[in-house]
């Protein structure tokens, strides 16, 4: 694997520019910032996950297909209003908008399971946490060239002493 080095310049000066916006203004460019970051990684995370037939039970109950799991990986973002905080998700499992196929098993693929009953258990094969380790960097990297351009492009505002990423 690759390594990659990212070098941040002027962040503290992005941070000025942050506090200069309005609250509601703000969130939105952090909302929208952290939604692309998520994103790079929601990628990582379809290109890791394994593929394989459905379970009987799924297949019957809720009409799975190979590569419902692949199909459930989302991202999002939301505003948490009272506490002013911007959060930014990745998720997996779950009956995903649009696709019959009930993926609830997605953290016992991620984790794998202890044998249990006639079970003999299953090994973890994570597809989550690698996708965030292997490209939290990039993430990081695309946010804050995120804002960068939104600050610049929408409000105006001269970001020309902030060097991010490769530029540093």
């Amino acid at each position: 694997m690759a390594e990659r080095n990212v070098h941040f310049k002027g962040m503290s000066e992005l941070s000025k520019f942050m506090e200069q916006l309005a609250p509601k203004m703000e969130a939105n460019v952090m909302r929208a910032a952290l939604n692309a970051g998520a994103k790079i990684v929601k990628d990582a995370a379809v290109a890791n996950v394994p593929s394989g037939p459905p379970g009987y039970r799924n297949k019957r109950v809720y009409g799975g297909f190979e590569g419902a799991l692949r199909k459930s990986i989302r991202h999002g973002s939301s505003i948490k209003q009272r506490k002013g905080k911007v959060i930014a998700y990745v998720r997996a499992g779950g009956q995903a908008r649009g696709q019959k196929a009930d993926t609830y098993y997605a953290k016992f693929v991620e984790y794998g399971t202890m044998p249990h009953g006639n079970h003999p258990g299953t090994s973890p094969r994570p597809f989550m946490r690698p996708a965030l380790d292997a490209e939290s960097e990039h993430a990081l990297a695309v946010i804050a060239n995120f804002i960068k351009n939104r600050l610049e492009q929408k409000h105006g505002l001269d970001t020309s002493a902030v060097i991010l990423g490769d530029e540093a």
